[in-house]
């Protein structure tokens, strides 16, 4: 099922669609009712200045092209790592429709806890989950081969990675 919401010209949430609140229940969302989302503003939801610089490019550059764009990218539980993609229409209102879907799931060998926290202790990548730890970004599928304690559970900030970023540059160039 497709998970589904679109904003305004302020980027505030005006729909959304089941498939958004059954993937909120399925990660553990607490906020289900609808009305909870309607009228939020994306930007303040979403975590991180690095990742809200991220969404305002892809606003500008879908307002602005009146093209579609269609990117990659994880959403990962603490069970399971998730590739996704991501479709951004605008109409000419200037709303912007989002279409998220699953496209692969793969179980992580063990649970992986990650709580938020501003100035959290590791730098998690807002589009491909890459964990950075102490310069060095490593996907969440590969992370038990480092040495860590993985019963803690870990506090992160969200930030983009090297990779991304380089690849989020190319789409605002072109």
């Amino acid at each position: 099922m497709l998970s589904e919401y679109t904003i305004d010209r302020n980027n505030v949430i005006f729909d959304i669609n089941e498939g958004f609140l059954q993937f909120g229940q399925e990660n553990g969302a607490t906020f289900v009712d609808p009305q909870t989302w309607i009228g939020q503003d994306l930007l303040r939801i979403v975590q991180g200045d690095t990742t809200r610089m991220y969404y305002h490019v892809l606003f500008k550059r879908v307002r602005l092209t009146e093209k579609q764009i269609e990117l990659p990218y994880r959403c990962d539980s603490p069970t399971q790592a998730r590739f996704m993609r991501m479709r951004l229409s605008c109409d000419k209102d200037l709303h912007i429709h989002f279409e998220n879907e699953i496209e692969a799931i793969v179980p992580f060998e063990r649970p992986i806890s990650l709580m938020y926290h501003s100035k959290g202790v590791i730098k998690r990548c807002s589009i491909c989950n890459r964990l950075g730890i102490n310069l060095v970004w490593t996907d969440p599928l590969k992370i038990h081969e480092l040495p860590l304690d993985f019963d803690a559970i870990w506090k992160i900030s969200y930030d983009i990675c090297p990779k991304c970023l380089a690849d989020v540059k190319k789409l605002y160039v072109n």
